[in-house]
């Protein structure tokens, strides 16, 4: 078997510093309510992956508009209620993570409001 101590290695990605290698790219786990908001069960799945030794994850599939989701519980960002939470459940994160998003910057209403953000 091939050495591994190279994934479990500190790494800097531009200014980011992660404690290794091993990031969780973003899937649809469909843990969020049916109105897009974050649930424990979400919450406890990010958790647990990260304590288990995920340094850098990439948060599921995220819906920026409400009548397009593809799936029926799928996490959403459309409206200014959503960002409040967002970043409560990510500090809550903190601590396990190597870094995380503060999420005060995005604006989901000017992505409704300007559909060409959103579809290119």
């Amino acid at each position: 078997m091939k050495d591994l101590r190279t994934l479990f290695s500190p790494v800097t990605i531009a200014t980011m510093e992660l404690r290794n290698r091993i990031a969780m790219a973003p899937i649809g786990a469909d843990f969020a309510t049916p109105e897009g908001q974050v649930t424990e069960t979400m919450l406890g799945y990010y958790e647990a992956r990260a304590k288990g030794g995920v340094a850098l994850i990439f948060v599921e599939v995220t819906s920026v508009v409400g009548s397009l989701k593809y799936m029926p519980n799928q996490l959403g960002l459309w409206n200014d209620k959503f960002i409040l939470e967002f970043e409560r459940d990510v500090k809550l994160l903190t601590g396990q993570l190597d870094q995380f998003s503060h999420l005060r910057d995005i604006q989901p209403l000017q992505l409704i409001q300007n559909p060409a953000l959103v579809h290119g």
